[in-house]
C-alpha cells in the first residue's frame, strides 16, 4: 500500500507527543513492507529519506514557521491564524506532491501550518481521507481549548475560526482519535459529517518494554512530571499538592521546557523548595530512570497524553486527572490512579493515599502488562485495518 502520512512537524523537528507518534506509525508501516510518504512543514523546501521514509519537507507561505510562534506579536499571531483557516496557498506545492507520490490513501493528523486546505485538494484527486485526531485544532487556534485558566466550551471567536474548518470536514472518509473522547467531542460537535468509520486507535509505543524497572529500590519516591511547563498543563497544582503531601526526603522532578521563559521563573520564585528540582528536557530513558510515579495533573481536557504511554511501558505507577482522555485507560487503584480534577484537594489526597500503599510494584507491575496495547504490532495493524476498510467502501 502507498501510504501518505500529513503532519504539522516531524523528524527532527519534534516538539511534543505527536511529532514521536506520526513517526513511530510511519516507520512501522514501512517495517510491514508498505510505501510511506511524509508531508510536513519546515522553514525550507525539500525531501529526505529517513529510515526509509519519503519526507517532503514543505515551506508554508505564511507569517512564519510555526517552530517561530513563540515571541510573535499578537498582531502576527493572529493574522497568521487567519491565513492558516484555510490557506489555498499551499495548492501547488500539495498537488505536486501528491502527483510525484501518488498516494492510495492519506492520512492526515495535525494540520496546523497546513491547514484544511489539504483536505479539499486530496479530495479532488479522489483519493481516500482517514484523519487523526490528536487536539483541538479544528475548534480552538491554540489547540488546548482553555482560557483564562479554566477549560473552554469554544468562545465566540474561536467559533468563528472554526466554520470553514468544520465545513471542509466533510471531505474526510473516516476519523480515528487518540482516546474515545476526543473522537465523541468532535462527532457531537457536528464535524466529520461524511465518515463513515470513527474509532479511537492510542499510539505506539516506540519504546523497549523489556528495559522496564518500575518502582526503584531507595528509600523515598520520586515523583515526576514531563511535558510543557505550562499552566494549562496543572504544574501549579501538582506542585502544591505536592508540597502538602510529601514526607521523608521526597522530590519533584519536573522535565521539560517552558512555553514562555517567564512562567518558568515565576514557579520557581513562587515555590521556594528544595524539593522540587527542574530538570530541562532531557530523553525518555533519562526520565524514567530517575523517577517512580509519574504525574500527569493536566487542567485542560488533554486527548491522551504521550506520557501515560510512556510511563506504563516503563511499569511506573501514574497519577493522572479526571479531564479528558487519560481515565479511559487507567483503572483507578489496579494500573494507577485517576484524581477528580474538579476536587482542588484530590490530588493531594491521592498522593497521600501512595504514600501509605505497599503495593505500588503490584500496580507498576500491572501498567508495563497493560502498555503491551500500545505496542507497535496492535496500533500499526489496527490502522491498517482502518485503511483497507476506507479504500473498500
Amino acid at each position: 500500500m502507498r501510504i501518505m502520512l500529513v503532519n504539522s512537524l516531524y523528524y527532527p523537528n519534534i516538539i511534543g507527543g505527536a511529532e514521536k507518534s506520526v513517526k513511530a506509525l510511519a516507520e512501522s508501516m514501512v517495517k510491514l513492507g508498505h510505501e510511506v510518504a511524509v508531508v510536513t512543514t519546515s522553514d525550507n523546501d525539500g525531501m529526505k529519506l529517513v529510515n526509509g521514509v519519503h519526507v517532503y519537507y514543505m515551506k508554508i507561505p505564511n507569517l512564519y514557521w510555526i517552530i517561530n510562534a513563540s515571541g510573535q506579536t499578537l498582531l502576527r499571531r493572529t493574522s497568521w491564524h487567519i491565513l492558516d483557516i484555510e490557506n489555498n496557498l499551499i495548492s501547488k506545492k500539495i498537488t505536486t506532491y501528491l502527483k510525484e507520490f501518488d498516494p492510495e490513501i492519506v492520512h492526515t493528523n495535525n494540520l496546523q501550518g497546513f491547514s484544511v486546505s489539504v483536505w479539499k485538494l486530496v479530495s479532488k484527486l479522489n483519493i481516500r481521507i482517514i484523519h487523526t485526531i490528536r487536539d483541538y485544532y479544528l475548534l480552538c487556534p491554540k489547540s488546548s481549548m482553555f482560557k483564562n485558566g479554566k477549560i473552554c466550551q469554544q468562545c465566540w471567536d474561536c467559533s468563528l475560526f472554526s466554520i470553514r474548518k468544520k465545513a471542509a470536514s466533510k471531505y474526510v472518509s473516516a476519523v480515528v482519535g487518540v482516546s474515545r473522547f476526543i473522537v465523541d467531542f468532535h462527532m457531537e460537535r457536528g464535524y466529520f459529517p461524511n465518515s463513515k468509520l470513527q474509532k479511537n486507535i492510542y499510539n505506539i509505543n516506540s519504546n523497549d518494554r523489556n528495559s522496564a524497572k518500575g518502582i526503584n529500590s531507595r528509600e523515598n519516591l520520586v515523583f515526576g512530571f514531563a511535558g510543557m511547563i505550562s499552566k494549562h498543563k496543572g504544574v501549579e497544582l501538582m506542585i502544591e499538592s505536592f508540597l502538602e503531601s510529601a514526607i521523608g526526603n521526597q522530590k519533584l522532578f519536573i522535565y521539560g521546557k517552558p512555553k514562555e521563559d517567564f512562567y518558568l521563573q515565576y514557579l520557581k520564585e513562587k515555590y521556594l523548595s528544595e524539593r522540587i528540582c527542574y530538570k530541562g528536557f532531557v530523553t525518555t530513558e533519562v526520565i524514567f530512570k530517575n523517577i517512580d510515579v509519574m504525574i500527569i495533573p493536566s487542567v485542560w481536557n488533554e486527548p491522551f497524553p504521550r506520557t501515560l504511554i510512556e510511563a506504563f511501558s516503563y511499569g511506573k505507577v501514574t497519577i493522572a486527572s479526571s479531564s479528558g482522555g487519560s481515565q479511559e485507560f487507567i483503572k483507578d487503584g489496579v494500573n494507577g490512579f485517576v484524581f477528580d480534577i474538579e476536587v482542588k484537594t484530590d490530588l493531594s489526597i491521592v498522593l497521600k493515599r501512595i504514600n501509605r500503599r505497599t503495593d505500588l510494584d503490584k500496580i507498576g507491575r500491572r501498567a508495563l502488562i497493560d502498555s503491551a496495547q500500545f505496542s507497535e504490532e496492535i496500533i500499526s495493524h489496527k490502522y491498517l485495518e482502518s485503511y483497507r476498510e476506507v479504500l473498500e467502501e
